[in-house]
């Protein structure tokens, strides 16, 4: 079976969602904007969702990203450090607990 993979056209213009939707950006936006009225540009800022008439090909084209491949490696590896085991260097809680009781009762000299 052959490799999958990404479009790379795709993976520049498409963005998944923790949700598993689809972002994308607005057209009409690059260029000849002085006959655009300023609403209209205002309404074009910022992304906006693929519809869902277009959202199955669009995975099509994002097979790795859609399926949650990419996080299959990290989620393992979780596991396999297992829940109860402790990190190998203390949190910034941690550190600024134990700064606070250091500060708090001065050493004994």
């Amino acid at each position: 079976m052959p490799k999958m993979k990404t479009k790379s056209g795709a993976k520049k213009r498409f963005r998944v969602r923790g949700s598993g939707s689809i972002k994308r950006s607005q057209a009409f936006k690059r260029h000849i904007l002085t006959k655009k009225t300023t609403k209209n540009k205002r309404h074009l800022r910022g992304p906006t969702g693929v519809h869902s008439t277009n959202a199955d090909s669009v995975k099509a084209m994002l097979p790795l990203r859609v399926t949650g491949a990419r996080h299959a490696k990290s989620q393992t590896w979780r596991d396999r450090q297992g829940a109860a085991q402790e990190s190998p260097r203390p949190s910034r809680r941690v550190i600024a607990a134990a700064a606070a009781t250091s500060i708090a009762s001065p050493r004994k000299r």
